[in-house]
């Protein structure tokens, strides 16, 4: 696994029709993982705002699956199971629409991410985290995963952020210290199962910045990789 890092830069619309104006033999999948609250929803928003002004159409941003999950509780393997399910049926209808290029928040990574999460929190056994770690990496999702971006904030600054249009001070089942600190903890570990797996990865740190920063950091390292990697136009 290679870790790639790639300055913030400012695109004319004219550079992002040629970043994605190349065709590979199977799609790219991007996945954008991390910190709750560490800017991700909002840079993808940022990002398909871009791509549509530039009139791209062989992307597909792919917005995290946990809002749409009818599991009332939310720290439970059995959220994470129906999420990653969901996540993987998104990922096999877009490459059935022959999408060149699919940027899914949240996939593979976040599924080891709470995977690990469970096991060093004993909510799994060893044995389940070896089946699982086998049955999720043996997804199409893994063979086409070219690039993982991890973006991270410190716990402080996830539910500082969590709070500011609040009147009232109040963290849900997943935004709250404990499980925001066991979260960040398995990022290390996660990211070891993609060792011999050919995935490149950055990791963005927005604890100090502002959202401005943030967007432009995160939408340039993907638009970045994806220049990086692309083949001799057809």
């Amino acid at each position: 696994m290679l870790n790639q890092s790639f300055d913030n830069k400012i695109y004319e619309v004219s550079e992002i029709k040629d970043i994605f104006n190349y065709s590979h033999n199977s799609p790219i999948l991007i996945e954008i993982s991390g910190t709750p609250n560490s800017g991700k929803t909002t840079a993808l928003n940022t990002l398909e705002i871009a791509l549509r002004r530039s009139k791209i159409k062989n992307v597909k941003i792919l917005y995290e699956s946990a809002k749409l999950c009818p599991i009332s509780n939310k720290y439970s393997p059995q959220f994470n199971y129906w999420t990653s399910y969901e996540t993987l049926k998104s990922i096999l209808e877009c490459i059935d629409k022959k999408y060149n290029y699919i940027i899914c928040e949240r996939g593979a990574f976040d599924t080891l991410c709470w995977m690990t999460t469970y096991f060093l929190d004993k909510k799994i056994t060893e044995e389940q985290y070896k089946t699982l770690i086998n049955l999720y990496s043996s997804f199409d999702w893994t063979d086409i995963l070219k690039y993982i971006l991890l973006v991270k904030c410190s716990t402080h600054a996830a539910l500082s952020r969590e709070t500011t249009n609040d009147l009232i001070r109040k963290h849900g089942s997943i935004v709250n210290s404990t499980i925001i600190t066991k979260y960040n903890n398995s990022f290390d570990l996660a990211l070891n199962q993609f060792k011999n797996k050919n995935c490149s990865y950055s990791i963005i740190d927005t604890t100090n910045m502002t959202n401005n920063e943030s967007n432009i950091k995160i939408c340039s390292s993907i638009l970045e990789f994806i220049k990086h990697i692309r083949p001799v136009n057809n």
